[in-house]
């Protein structure tokens, strides 16, 4: 991308013909990297899985890392491509629809996504959804609501939170911060969601957590913030023994994403009535159309 000191790596996942001319709803994803690490392979899958569910186009971006890039540079730079990304040329190349835009993320993705959302929604970009992972949205690690299930957690022990944060704000990793950093942390433009001013026309957010992961306190603290400014905030707490790694191998969650996609850009099909239903019991045994068994009393249940 022009005006970048390193190339900065961006992914395209659809699975429409290339002749297809037709505008794509289009979901930004920012992968998971704890700001410090490189992945490749989990979100090659999640975004390829999660575009076939949806029927929609899956743009993943990258952002350079820490210690060498601290804060806010991972903002600063998936911000910088999805406006490179959405320029007339551009936009008009990858066919996206400008009405069915998304964005979203996993760990510190879903802490870069929410920060982008704020941003775009300054400028006049619209997103109709924030779709949240897991998403660490107090960067000072001051929430206490769900520490006794969050000390649970051992693919991401606190130690480690605290050395990747370190390295993204520039510290020492075995530094102790001390409150005046703490606060920097919370006070610092382009670092922690939660205590951001929420701009007019902030999209809706769809965030979740595993019942025993680390940041389960920093999605529904950020959930509770969004719905005092009025935003829509669906928070699920998903009720599993589960810890922070579930997206790297949960595709029922994974495929879920893709459901909420599906759904968002109107693409599920439509429930449509039945007719000639034939039931015992007035209802109460199964109903029949075509030697086809359903569930539902009147409708076929949508396909998703």
């Amino acid at each position: 991308m022009p005006g970048s000191d390193k190339p900065l790596l961006i992914r395209i996942f659809n699975n429409t013909s290339q002749t297809d001319q037709k505008l794509r709803p289009t979901f930004f994803y920012i992968p998971g990297t704890a700001f410090i690490a490189f992945e490749r392979a989990f979100s090659d899958f999640q975004c390829a899985h999660i575009a076939t569910v949806s029927h929609s186009q899956v743009i993943a971006i990258n952002h350079r890392l820490a210690p060498e890039y601290t804060c806010p540079t991972a903002v600063q730079d998936v911000y910088r491509i999805l406006r490179y990304l959405l320029e007339p040329q551009n936009r008009t190349q990858l066919k996206i629809d400008m009405h069915e835009l998304a964005i979203g993320g996993y760990s510190s993705g879903g802490t870069v996504a929410t920060l982008v959302a704020v941003a775009a929604s300054k400028e006049g970009i619209r997103f109709k959804k924030q779709i949240l992972m897991s998403p660490l949205t107090d960067l000072s690690r001051s929430l206490r609501s769900h520490r006794k299930e969050e000390a649970k957690d051992n693919v991401i022990p606190e130690v480690f939170t605290t050395r990747f944060l370190n390295l993204y704000f520039g510290k020492n990793a075995e530094q102790v911060s001390d409150t005046k950093e703490l606060k920097r942390r919370k006070d610092s433009p382009w670092a922690s969601p939660l205590y951001m001013k929420i701009p007019p026309y902030m999209p809706a957010a769809d965030i979740t957590n595993e019942l025993f992961e680390r940041f389960r306190s920093d999605g529904e603290a950020y959930a509770k913030k969004l719905a005092t400014y009025g935003v829509l905030a669906f928070k699920q707490s998903i009720e599993h023994k589960e810890r922070h790694g579930y997206w790297w191998h949960d595709l029922k969650s994974i495929e879920g994403v893709g459901k909420k996609l599906r759904f968002l850009f109107g693409k599920q099909s439509i429930p449509r009535p039945l007719t000639n239903i034939k039931s015992s019991n007035d209802y109460g045994g199964p109903l029949r159309q075509d030697k086809k068994f359903v569930k539902l009393r009147g409708l076929i249940s949508p396909q998703f």
